[in-house]
């Protein structure tokens, strides 16, 4: 039976979970397109979960842009509570295999905003029906996917539920189960 976490104590948290890499992850970009919305949402922060070679070159941007809600989290142990308290899920990457961090979001009730990658995150992001997709190194659009999310709560609400759907139809339901209680 599924541990229903979903939609209860959510805060206003877009959650990044990645290693800090230009290559492949392109993780620079999420605090590039935070910049662009951060002054509109002074409650909502972004997390940044994950190290990696970006992490100083990250928060220094953060700083010289003055982005006060952003946090640098580095490597946290139980990822799934922190997703679980987390409203958004932003994944950059240009190509990635299964990520693991999108189902882990989707499964902790996350609405998903990601860049266009090549590989196994289209399996699980189709474009406004399990979340909001950009074009690849486009952080205007990017951003404009999390601004649609932070002031659409019914979207927010509808994409994440429409993913878990999604990611529960697409894994066998033993497998989806055990899953669900190994996080």
């Amino acid at each position: 039976e599924l541990k229903e976490s979903s939609l209860i104590n959510k805060e206003k948290t877009v959650s990044f979970v990645s290693r800090l890499e230009s290559k492949h992850k392109n993780a620079f970009l999420s605090v590039k397109a935070w910049k662009e919305i951060h002054e509109k949402f002074p409650d909502w922060t972004l997390k940044i979960y994950g190290t990696g070679s970006l992490s100083q070159k990250m928060k220094q941007f953060c700083n010289a842009e003055n982005i006060k809600n952003v946090e640098f989290l580095g490597f946290v142990e139980n990822i799934n509570a922190e997703l679980a308290k987390s409203s958004i899920s932003i994944s950059t990457s240009n190509s990635e295999g299964f990520s693991i961090a999108i189902a882990e979001a989707i499964a902790n009730h996350n609405a998903i905003a990601i860049t266009d990658s090549d590989g196994g995150v289209s399996d699980m992001v189709i474009a406004k029906k399990t979340g909001l997709v950009s074009p690849k190194n486009n952080e205007k659009e990017l951003a404009n996917n999390i601004y649609l999310l932070i002031t659409n709560e019914n979207l927010r609400k509808q994409l994440a539920e429409n993913a878990y759907q999604h990611l529960k139809e697409k894994t066998t339901t033993n497998i989806f189960d055990e899953w669900k209680n190994l996080l």
